[in-house]
């Protein structure tokens, strides 16, 4: 096994463990909804920031999404 390691290259049965990332939704001092996740190890969190009046908007297509998947995943 010579040469650098990457992990994209590897086959889903080699992983033993996924590596759970932290999700946290808070408010900002702007009063914008933050949606921050985890960054790992040396790597930045990544960041949304949500204007007030898109949040109801993006709430409303994520709960459809929501419907979809778990109406897609029922049928399979």
């Amino acid at each position: 096994m010579a040469g650098a390691f990457q992990w994209g290259h590897l086959d889903q049965g080699n992983i033993v463990a996924d590596m759970a990332t932290a999700v946290a939704v808070y408010a900002n001092p702007r009063d914008e909804i933050v949606i921050r996740r985890q960054g790992g190890f040396d790597a930045e969190d990544d960041v949304v920031v949500v204007p007030l009046k898109v949040a109801e908007a993006l709430l409303r297509r994520m709960e459809n999404l929501i419907r979809e998947i778990r109406a897609e995943t029922a049928l399979s």
